[in-house]
């Protein structure tokens, strides 16, 4: 289980970025999506997306319902892994609170639309590396390890869960 600081600190790192990558088992093989989180918080440690309900990802899911979400801001230099499990829910008073524009633009039968769900991920695990530094701290970094034959030390590494 994650601690209160520690989904904390990885929503601090995931709520800018928006978007993950959604990595299911089909039994053979494992697939990768972009999926965007309709979050505004992430107390329970929970992540929400809609998605619909008949397509691959949801039957793969109701068969293995083990996946992970991985996040990248590439300028910042933050990285995030998620596990957990997923199910697909019918949750009409969270879909309510959810539901914006962007969603609309892939639901254009709106909330009636009768493909709709919602994805909720329980985060069980997480993994994250977080260099906020420069390109000119980083390059320092690279550069003393080199010089010191020692590991650079490029920001914050951790786990949790």
């Amino acid at each position: 289980m994650l601690s209160q600081q520690e989904k904390e600190k990885l929503w601090s790192l995931i709520k800018p970025i928006k978007t993950g990558m959604l990595t299911t088992w089909n039994g053979t093989f494992v697939h990768s999506r972009p999926m965007q989180h309709v979050n505004k918080q992430f107390d329970n440690g929970s992540l929400y997306y809609f998605t619909s309900a008949t397509h691959g990802k949801a039957q793969e899911i109701a068969k293995y319902n083990q996946v992970s979400i991985s996040y990248a801001d590439v300028a910042n230099e933050s990285y995030i892994s998620l596990s957990g499990t997923a199910e697909i829910i019918r949750d009409k008073a969270l879909m309510d609170e959810f539901w914006n524009m962007f969603v609309e633009a892939w639901f254009p039968e709106g909330k009636s639309d009768p493909d709709l769900a919602l994805l909720k991920f329980d985060a069980h695990l997480a993994e994250y590396w977080d260099a906020p530094s420069s390109t000119m701290v980083q390059l320092f970094h690279l550069a003393k390890a080199k010089i010191t034959d020692t590991p650079p030390q490029m920001g914050e590494h951790r786990k949790a869960g």
